[in-house]
């Protein structure tokens, strides 16, 4: 077997939801991604902060060290928000912020690297804490967080001896979707999880026909998604659901709840496909060409613009909100009298959304008076 690298903390959510995938991930890692880059930028963000007092508004604009992407007012204020959220909780209590556990005994001996770096862990008031950021929009669920379990396996190993604590906290911190989430379990309930999870894991490795549960939120992640047959099967099989023309609200609601799996895995075939061309595959029907560009002035445009228009050459904004709390204080009486926060647009969510749900007149009542 190999070192199974794949068997970490933040893939736990889908090894241990999808026995099929513990084996089909062997040897398969994450391709780099914009989303990634810009995860990873906000977690060093929020760590430097965190340590510092220094605050996220100060970063807008910049790009932090190895690193590309540059930071967005809208980042500075979801990292500021976990920031803060964390500052209110620390009192009295021991912290540990971008935090390497290591979970060797709660995995197979195969696993040659089984360490994790936890966004928090805080000890205190017979309580260990947990608490991680996400900083994407995608609702996260705390409940049963596979991911948070192995931290606190991880964290219990290295402070079990040194600190008393019989409870077990799990926070996600989801500032986008303004999402403060705990989950609580006992320590004994922790190490019974912890000893099914390792059972799990040897059993599935061994089996030579594991099961496999496509369609899933584990399939979002997963590292063989590209390469996953029961991952195809179930896509064709969810497009024949229907038995008449038009598709009831039943499908509908199926296909809705199957979105996120089926957009990642035809996402990782895509990637596949043109990596399999690269390396001088053919598939039929399928060439590569460039990427469609938009036009963009060159490095030297902007002196032999501004002599050709002037002033008219620029153009002149209010600076942003974060930008204004920066200079004013947040605290300003401007900001009660003048910010506002535009209501957004109707979108479908699942039931579990914490936001409320909205009451929309059907459209059909615009018409009404047309027939009278």
């Amino acid at each position: 077997m190999s070192t199974l690298s794949h068997i970490r903390p933040s893939y736990m959510g889908t090894l241990l939801n999808c026995e099929g995938s513990v084996r089909l991930s062997t040897g398969c890692t994450s391709a780099p991604s914009p989303a990634a880059e810009r995860g990873t930028v906000l977690h060093e963000l929020a760590h430097h902060c965190l340590l510092t007092g220094t605050e996220a508004s100060t970063f807008v604009g910049q790009c932090r060290p190895l690193s590309e992407y540059r930071i967005t007012e809208h980042d500075a204020e979801q990292v500021q928000a976990a920031v803060d959220y964390v500052d209110n909780l620390r009192e009295n209590k021991a912290l540990f912020a971008e935090h390497q556990v290591n979970f060797r005994r709660w995995v197979p001996a195969e696993v040659a690297h089984p360490t994790g770096t936890a966004d928090i862990i805080m000890i205190g008031d017979n309580r260990l804490t947990i608490v991680d950021y996400k900083f994407g929009s995608r609702y996260v669920d705390v409940t049963d967080n596979k991911q948070l379990l192995f931290y606190a396996l991880g964290a219990y190993d290295e402070f079990g001896l040194d600190y008393d604590f019989d409870l077990v906290e799990y926070i996600i911190v989801q500032p986008a979707l303004d999402s403060y989430q705990h989950y609580s379990q006992t320590l004994n309930g922790l190490l019974r999880e912890g000893e099914k999870a390792k059972e799990y894991l040897i059993k599935a490795l061994s089996n030579p026909t594991p099961r496999y549960n496509p369609g899933t939120d584990a399939c979002v992640y997963c590292l063989a998604r590209h390469r996953c047959k029961a991952m195809a099967d179930y896509t064709e099989n969810l497009l024949k659901k229907s038995e008449s023309e038009a598709l009831s609200v039943d499908v509908l609601a199926q296909i809705l709840d199957a979105a996120p799996a089926v957009k990642s895995f035809l996402d990782a075939v895509e990637s596949e496909a043109l990596s399999r061309v690269e390396r001088g595959d053919k598939i039929p029907g399928y060439k590569i060409v460039e990427s469609r560009t938009r036009r963009k002035y060159a490095d030297d445009a902007e002196p032999a613009l501004a002599e050709l228009l002037g002033d008219e050459a620029y153009k002149t904004d209010l600076i942003s909100v974060t930008e204004a709390e920066k200079k004013l204080g947040k605290k300003h009486v401007f900001f009660k009298e003048h910010v506002i926060k535009p209501q957004g647009k109707p979108t479908i969510a699942p039931e579990t959304d914490k936001r409320p749900e909205i009451s929309l007149t059907p459209a059909i009542d615009s018409f009404t008076d047309l027939d009278n």
